[in-house]
This record gives structure tokens, sequence and C-alpha cells, in this order.
């Protein structure tokens, strides 16, 4: 489920690029240049070939790899790991419709989407039509007027993928980034990726730990 939400996101943020994408047993690969801080192949069943992988990056001289599974062999061929991190799972929970927590709430103009990228480096990643596309709700945390922090949720086939963490007071670590999503999207699942103090703090607000997330670069 996790590994399906993150191929949903990865479709959908390419598509809003333009960028053709390809999909064949098990590996999905990009047919031109990813977006900022996305891999240009993706693992979505454990056991793909590794050389597999990397014939389709022929085009690429630099690239990314999200080995989903963590069982590529990629230093063989002159990648390096960028980072591995733990797929994590939640539960659907009983609950409704919510407000959001205190000075939580939705980006819905090009103003504030660009801002918002900007504070979290995030510029060029998604552009202002990811506001009218039903599956993304982006999330800021304003204190005392100022923007300090938010993330992202992207509905998924009954789940909801919860990434892009940022900012102050630690979103996903106090827990208001997960209540953000549980008011927005009641009673379903949640999934993410996340390692060090982030994932001990999801692991503390009742997600379960999956497996490995393993990123590649060369």
């Amino acid at each position: 489920m996790a590994v399906d939400a993150s191929r949903r996101w990865y479709d959908d943020v390419f598509a809003l690029h333009a960028t053709p994408v390809r999909v064949e047993r098990g590996l999905w690969w990009a047919q031109g240049g990813p977006p900022p801080y996305h891999s240009a192949a993706k693992t979505l069943v454990p056991g793909v070939e590794t050389v597999r992988v990397v014939r389709s990056l022929d085009a690429f001289e630099h690239c990314g790899v999200a080995d989903s599974f963590g069982d590529l062999e990629l230093d063989r061929f002159g990648f390096d790991l960028l980072f591995e991190a733990t797929w994590v799972h939640r539960a659907p929970s009983d609950g409704t419709a919510g407000e959001l927590p205190a000075g939580w709430s939705l980006v819905d103009t090009a103003e504030s989407l660009a801002e918002w990228s900007v504070a979290h480096d995030y510029e060029d990643v998604l552009p202002p039509a990811v506001l009218h596309h039903p599956r993304f709700r982006i999330l800021a945390c304003h204190h005392d007027g100022l923007l300090v922090g938010g993330g992202v949720t992207h509905q998924g086939d009954g789940d909801v993928g919860i990434s892009n963490a940022w900012g102050a007071g630690a979103p996903t670590e106090s827990g208001e980034l997960v209540a953000a999503a549980a008011a927005l999207h009641p009673g379903q699942a949640f999934t993410d990726y996340d390692q060090g103090a982030e994932l001990d703090a999801l692991l503390a607000l009742g997600f379960t730990a999956l497996g490995p997330q393993r990123v590649w670069v060369r």
C-alpha cells in the first residue's frame, strides 16, 4: 500500500509536469527529466533485477532511483546511497471531517503556493495546477502571521499519503500534520516514509514500520 501510494504520487506529479512515464514488470521509470527531488526510476515490487533498472536510465547522466524494497545493488553500477528510510502505515480510525489544528490552513492560491515552495525549498516541484488537482491538499502552518511549516496529503485508492513535512516545531513530531490529515481524510489509512527522530515520532503516533525505502543517486 505504501509503495503504491508513492507510485501514485509520482504519476500525478510527473503528469503535472507533462513528463511521460513507463511501467513494465514492476519497474516504473521516467521518459523525460524528473522534477526536482524526484527519482527517475522506482521499483514497484521486490526482486526487480538491478541491471534492468540501470538500463532504464541510459538517457540520464545524473539521476535518482527509489529502491522501494531496499533490494537493489546499485553501488555496483556507480550509484551512491543518498538515504535509507522506513515505510510506515497507520490503519484507518473512526472519525468524521473536522477542523484543522490551530494555525493550519489549506494553500489555495498561486501566491501562497509560491511562498510555501520557497520556504520549503521545494521550488519548481508543484506547479500552480496542483491547486486544482483533486488528490492533492497542501497544508501550511502559520504562527503570528508567519509561515512556519507545512506538509502535503495525496489521496490514493482508500489510503492517503502524507509527505513533505517541514518547518519549525517538527510537524510530524508534534503530530499536528497527522492531525490535519485526519481532519481532511477521516476514516482512511495513512502511509509515509521517514527516518531518525521523525520516524520515531510517527511510530509513537500509531504508525507501523513496514520495510526499507532507499534512494540512490549518480
